[in-house]
C-alpha cells in the first residue's frame, strides 16, 4: 500500500504511523528496512510482469516529457505502452533533472 501510494518507507518507522496501523490493522508492522529487503523486489517482478503481459507482442511508443512540478523542480517522466487503439501507457519513471530543453 504503501509503495502505491508513494508513501516513503520510512515513514513505517514514525511512532504515530506504527501505533495508528497497528490499531486498526492488528497486526504489527514490519521496520521499513524489512519491507525493502523482502517485499519490494516481489512487488517490481509483479509489476514489470503486468506490463509485459498488457504490451505482449505488440509495437511500443516511449514518451519522454519535461516538466516543472508545483514546488518549480524539474521532472523528466518515461512512459511506455502499446501502439494500438485501447492501450494503455505506464509510467516507468519520474526523474528530477537540473533542466529541461525549454530553459536551455
Amino acid at each position: 500500500m504503501m509503495v502505491a501510494r508513494d508513501i516513503p518507507l520510512i515513514k513505517a518507522n514514525h511512532k504515530e504511523f506504527r501505533s495508528f496501523m497497528e490499531k486498526y490493522v492488528q497486526k504489527k508492522v514490519p521496520d521499513q528496512s524489512t519491507m525493502r529487503k523482502h517485499y519490494l523486489k516481489e512487488i517490481y517482478e509483479n509489476v514489470l510482469e503486468e506490463i509485459r503481459s498488457h504490451i505482449g507482442n505488440s509495437s511500443i511508443f516511449v514518451s519522454i516529457d519535461e516538466t516543472t512540478d508545483k514546488a518549480g523542480r524539474f521532472v523528466c517522466n518515461v512512459i511506455v505502452g502499446p501502439l494500438r487503439q485501447g492501450g494503455r501507457g505506464f509510467l516507468l519513471t519520474s526523474e528530477v533533472i537540473q533542466k529541461t530543453l525549454h530553459h536551455i
